[in-house]
């Protein structure tokens, strides 16, 4: 149970959620659920808690399935700090460069044609581009951080 001066006390240090875990299935299937409880607390609007869980969860599994070519038992950081106009998430790994040290570009897929065709993956990127701002990646020594807000 939180105290109100635990909320105060998130309120003045803007952090909402602070998390170390594993880059398992089951260990970012609970932080998610505990990120969307936290931002429940500060954000009514469910399109926002929506946007929030599809961009962090895409940024994890790309963390996840790239950075560390699917190995499950590597350590990621979040933190998700209230905005003035929305939440800024920030993941931390260790795991490899991104290629030519940046976020990719967005793919481009055509949706036109039978469903059979359509591809099944690829569209992380564009999902975390369309629901945030302030992209930002940056590896310092053996350290991927990416950071972006998604507004409210």
């Amino acid at each position: 149970m939180k105290l109100d001066s635990d909320v105060a006390t998130l309120e003045k240090n803007k952090e909402i959620y602070h998390a170390h875990f594993n880059s398992d299935p089951f260990s970012v299937a609970l932080v998610v659920e505990e990120l969307l409880d936290r931002i429940a607390l500060h954000c009514a609007a469910r399109d926002t808690q929506g946007n929030v869980e599809i961009a962090v969860t895409e940024a994890i599994n790309n963390i996840a399935e790239h950075a560390y070519c699917g190995q499950t038992n590597q350590p990621i950081e979040l933190l998700v700090q209230h905005a003035p106009n929305g939440f800024d998430i920030t993941l931390t790994d260790a795991g490899i460069e991104m290629p030519e040290g940046k976020p990719p570009i967005a793919a481009q897929h055509d949706l036109n044609g039978p469903v059979s065709s359509l591809p099944e993956g690829g569209f992380g990127w564009s999902l975390i581009r369309s629901l945030s701002r302030d992209l930002k990646y940056a590896r310092t020594g053996r350290e991927n951080r990416l950071s972006f807000r998604v507004i409210i």
